[in-house]
């Protein structure tokens, strides 16, 4: 359980039920509702035009329309990205569908952000990029965001990571820049051909291109005294070893799945999916890599990474841009799509067997018009940025009503230590 969600000295019996029962609760929901039907949520929420909580100020004639949504794991917080005021807000929507969204946001970070994520990235007038890294304490009395480290990066941000405090960004020039943003300390150094993924696993970095895989040691760091590598040298790095992945002979680009950036810290494993549009049949192929090993080249079945199987009947005529990372379902991986107008929601089988087959399960979450979104899978909650300007937010699990409390309160007390509750 993600703590800053869930702060379980004060959460109720059935605050605690709900959390602890979420993702096996959805996991049936979906697997459990007919196949061509859009699942109908429990409760609709709506921020933005026409909702208290965003109404326009005396004299505006449109109220802001929201370009972009995140949640953050457990799907009470939401982060916003509205067109006017430029800049990005939090919100607490509440920990279940039992109550309210909150009617004003937390707090907002003012300035002209082009990507969210869990980062703050934007880009200045000179085409480089600003990446911004902040926190924020719900449980503080003074609540607002608390800036970590900044850095400004040469050329347009293409596709980035982090794991604990390295912040890996690939730009369009095709630099590779580690970034220690508690230390301050940094490396650049440029690749042969443009990445399309990145996966931190471990000291080691994994890139994904049309082709190929590639492992690349972290180099040392240096310390960045003015937060710019703009000057900064460009170092000479070879990767320790790159093999052609299962996809590299076909004609069309191959499509990644990386773990979310939300993978749990604990997780031993991270899996990447591979999808390729060139095949009739959609088909998703799994890699696994273990980060308690040190990576080796791929040459036989016990290797680090190892072929993990491949999972069948994935939506037809996907497009495979929209697709979002891996996350978990209880015993699944929750995969995100977007179909057209669609969101749409796979739970695919964990892979433990490169000979074997799995099914997915897939069903659409929603259907209209939008700019963006985001589920959270333990929590069974979408949010929605409509093409009106709207967020909407969809949560498919009703409340859970309190039973068994005095066993659940045993198991609540082994689990996590909590005695008086």
């Amino acid at each position: 359980m993600f703590l800053p969600t869930f702060p379980l000295e004060d959460m109720s019996i059935a605050q605690i039920e709900h959390a602890v029962l979420s993702p096996s609760l959805l996991s049936a929901r979906i697997k459990k509702s007919p196949e061509n039907q859009v699942v109908l949520p429990a409760r609709t929420q709506v921020l933005g035009p026409g909702s208290a909580s965003t109404s326009s100020e005396s004299g505006e004639s449109d109220p802001p329309a929201c370009l972009q949504v995140c949640l953050v794991p457990g799907g009470r917080y939401l982060f916003a990205r509205f067109a006017q005021p430029n800049g990005l807000s939090l919100w607490d929507l509440g920990l279940n569908a039992m109550g309210p969204a909150a009617s004003s946001p937390l707090a907002v970070v003012e300035g002209p952000y082009d990507v969210l994520a869990d980062k703050d990235l934007g880009c200045n007038s000179s085409g480089n990029t600003n990446v911004s890294i902040q926190e924020f304490y719900p449980s503080k009395a003074e609540k607002g965001f608390e800036r970590l480290g900044a850095l400004e990066l040469k050329g347009i941000l293409h596709i980035h990571s982090h794991y604990m405090q390295l912040f890996i960004a690939l730009d369009h020039f095709q630099h590779v820049t580690v970034w220690d943003y508690h230390e301050n300390m940094s490396t650049t150094w440029q690749l042969e051909s443009i990445a399309q993924e990145v996966l931190i696993v471990g000291e080691q970095i994994v890139l994904f291109n049309v082709e190929e895989i590639s492992v690349w040691e972290i180099p040392p760091l240096s310390r960045q005294a003015n937060n710019s590598i703009l000057h900064q040298e460009v170092i000479r790095h070879s990767p320790r070893f790159v093999f052609n992945h299962i996809y590299a002979a076909l004609t069309r680009h191959t499509a990644f799945s990386v773990p979310s950036p939300w993978w749990p810290a604990s997780a031993r494993d991270f899996y990447v999916g591979l999808v390729n549009p060139a095949r009739q049949t959609p088909a998703m192929y799994f890699y696994r890599f273990d980060q308690s090993t040190q990576l080796e080249y791929p040459y036989r079945d016990t290797s680090n990474p190892s072929h993990a199987g491949r999972v069948l009947s994935l939506p037809d005529n996907l497009d495979c841009r929209t697709l979002f990372g891996l996350r978990l379902c209880e015993n699944d991986f929750c995969q995100r799509w977007q179909l057209h107008t669609d969101v749409m929601m796979s739970l695919i089988p964990i892979p433990s067997s490169r000979e074997e087959r799995y099914t997915a399960i897939t069903r659409s979450m929603y259907s209209g018009d939008m700019m963006d979104f985001d589920f959270c899978s333990a929590s069974g909650r979408l949010a929605v940025a409509t093409a009106t300007g709207q967020i909407r937010i969809l949560d498919f699990l009703p409340p859970v009503r309190s039973w068994c409390i005095g066993l659940l309160k045993k198991l609540v007390s082994q689990l996590f230590g909590i005695s008086g509750i």
